[in-house]
C-alpha cells in the first residue's frame, strides 16, 4: 500500500509540473480546473501499470490490492463532508425537490434503462441481465466533480449549478443500493420487493437520519473546542468518524457524510481568518488524496486489460462507442421526461440545461471504484466465476472515463457558449469572483460561482 502511496503522490507532482509550463501558453487550460490532472495521473498509472505487469511481476497492482471499501474510506469521507460544509446551502435548498426527483426517479430510470438495451447489445457476449443492470447502475451516476471545476471557472447559471451540485453530492448513494440489489441477484440470491423497501428504508433514511444527529452532537461539542480545534477537527478528522460509524451500523454512508456535512454548515460559522488556513491544509490533503485515488484507479484499468483475451478486446472497442452513445440519449431522456415537473417544484429549468447536464454527466474514478466493490462483492457472496466480467466491466467503464473526462470536459465550455450560457463577461466575473472567495482554493468542491454577497454558505 505504502508504494501506491508514493506513486501516487509522485505522479501528481510530475503531472501538476508539466500542466503548470503548458497552461502558461494556453490559458484555457485552467478553465479546465482538475480535469487535465486527472488524465495526467490516471496515464501515470497506466504506464506504470504496463512496467507492472513487464518487469515487476504484478509488484505494484498486489501491493495496491486492497479492498475498495479502505480506499473509499480514505478518499471520500473528506470530500464528501467539506463539499458539504462549504457548499451554497440556500441554493441546494433551493433545488432540494428537483434533486430529490433526479436521484430517486431520473437516476433509477436510467440506470435501469441502460442495462436493458446493454443486455440485449451483449447477451451473445456472456452478459445476463444482471450483469447489464449492474453496468448500468454504476454508469447512470455522474461523478460531477469534473463538471464543477469547469462552472467554477467559467460561470454559468445559478440553478444549473446547484442542480449539478446537488446530484453530485448523493447520486452515489443511490448506485450504491442499486449495486447491492444486483449483485445479490447475480450471486443467486433472492431478492424480494420487501428485502429491497426495507435496503432503501434502513440504507437512505437511516443516512440521513445518523448524518443529522451527528452533525448536531458536532455542533454541542465546539462549544468545548478552540477556534483552530473546530476546523480541524470538523474538516479533517470528523468525516471519517461518521463515514466508519455509518458503514459500521449498516445505514448509507455516503448520505450519512453529506448531511453531517450540511447540518455543520449551516449551524456553524467560522472566522474567515481560520477558514482561509483550513482551505490550505484542505486543498493540500485532497489534493494528495485525489492523486492516490487516481493513479491507483489506471493501475487498475491496465491490469483489467492484460486479463481480457484478444476477442474480448475487440468486441469492447467495437461495442465501446455504441455503448457511449447509448448512455448519453438514455440520459437526455431521463432528463427530458422530467423537467415538466421541473418547474413546479424549484427553480426555472430550461431545455437546453437537459443538453448541459447530459454533456456534462462525466464518469470519474467513483466509477472504476464502484467495479472494484464489484468485484469484492462477488468474493464476499463466494462467485469466483463472474472475474472475467469483472475484468471486461473494468475496461469498458475505464474507458468511458476517459472518453468523458478528456473529450467532454475539453469541449463543455464550447457547448455551455454554444446555448448561451456563458459568455466572455460571464467567464471574466467568474474568475474575479473565484479570486476573492476562499472557498474556491480547495479542488474537487461542490460550490456554486455566486458572489460573497448572495452566497451564505461563505461566511462558515
Amino acid at each position: 500500500m505504502f508504494e501506491l502511496f508514493a506513486f501516487g503522490i509522485l505522479a501528481g507532482v510530475l503531472v501538476d509540473f508539466v500542466l503548470d509550463l503548458i497552461a502558461s501558453k494556453f490559458p484555457r487550460l485552467k478553465r479546465l480546473g482538475s480535469n487535465p490532472v486527472v488524465i495526467g495521473i490516471m496515464v501515470f498509472g497506466m504506464i506504470a501499470g504496463l512496467l507492472d505487469w513487464y518487469c515487476l511481476d504484478n509488484y505494484l497492482h498486489k501491493s495496491g490490492s486492497m479492498d475498495p471499501s479502505t480506499m473509499g474510506f480514505i478518499f471520500y469521507p473528506i470530500m464528501l463532508g467539506n463539499a458539504t460544509i462549504f457548499a451554497d446551502l440556500k441554493g441546494l435548498k433551493s433545488v432540494s425537490l428537483q434533486t430529490t426527483l433526479l436521484i430517486a426517479l431520473a437516476m433509477p430510470f436510467a440506470a435501469i434503462t441502460i442495462g436493458y438495451i446493454t443486455f440485449a447489445m451483449l447477451e451473445s457476449k456472456g452478459w445476463q441481465l444482471a450483469d447489464a443492470l449492474n453496468f448500468g447502475a454504476i454508469v447512470a451516476t455522474t461523478d460531477t466533480s469534473a463538471v464543477l471545476a469547469i462552472l467554477d471557472s467559467v460561470g454559468g447559471p445559478a440553478s444549473l449549478t446547484n442542480l449539478v451540485v446537488g446530484e453530485s453530492l448523493f447520486n452515489d448513494a443511490a448506485s450504491l443500493v442499486m449495486m447491492e440489489i444486483f449483485i445479490k441477484t447475480i450471486a443467486g440470491e433472492s431478492v424480494t420487493s420487501s428485502m429491497v423497501g426495507n435496503l432503501i428504508v434502513v440504507m437512505v433514511l437511516g443516512g440521513i437520519g445518523f448524518g443529522i444527529g451527528m452533525g448536531l452532537l458536532t455542533e454541542a461539542m465546539m462549544y468545548f473546542l478552540t477556534q483552530k480545534m473546530n476546523i480541524f477537527s470538523c474538516h479533517v478528522v470528523l468525516p471519517f468518524v461518521v463515514y466508519h460509524l455509518a458503514d459500521v451500523i449498516g445505514v448509507s454512508a455516503v448520505l450519512a457524510t453529506c448531511f453531517w456535512g450540511i447540518t455543520i454548515g449551516s449551524l456553524t460559522r467560522v472566522d474567515q481568518k481560520w477558514q482561509k488556513e483550513s482551505n490550505t491544509m484542505l486543498n493540500f490533503v485532497c489534493c494528495l488524496l485525489s492523486n492516490i485515488l487516481f493513479f491507483w484507479a489506471g493501475n487498475q484499468i491496465v491490469h483489467s486489460f492484460f486479463m481480457l483475451t484478444s476477442g474480448d478486446i475487440g468486441w469492447i472497442l467495437a461495442m465501446f462507442i455504441p455503448i457511449y452513445l447509448v448512455i448519453v440519449i438514455v440520459r437526455f431522456l431521463s432528463l427530458v421526461i422530467f423537467v415538466p415537473w421541473f418547474q413546479f417544484i424549484g427553480p426555472k429549468y430550461e431545455f437546453k440545461f437537459c443538453l448541459a447536464q447530459t454533456y456534462g454527466s462525466f464518469r470519474g474514478a467513483m466509477s472504476i471504484l464502484m467495479c472494484i466493490v464489484t468485484r469484492f462483492k462477488f468474493k464476499e457472496l463466494g462467485v469466483m466465476k463472474k472475474e472475467h466480467y469483472c475484468d471486461q466491466l473494468m475496461v469498458i467503464v475505464g474507458l468511458l472515463v476517459f472518453t468523458t473526462i478528456f473529450f467532454n470536459a475539453g469541449t463543455f465550455e464550447d457547448i455551455l457558449r454554444a446555448l448561451r450560457l456563458i459568455d466572455d463577461i460571464t467567464i471574466s466575473d467568474a474568475e474575479t469572483n473565484k479570486d476573492k472567495n476562499p472557498r474556491h482554493e480547495v479542488r474537487f468542491y461542490a460550490t456554486a460561482p455566486e458572489d460573497d454577497e448572495q452566497n451564505p454558505a461563505s461566511d462558515i
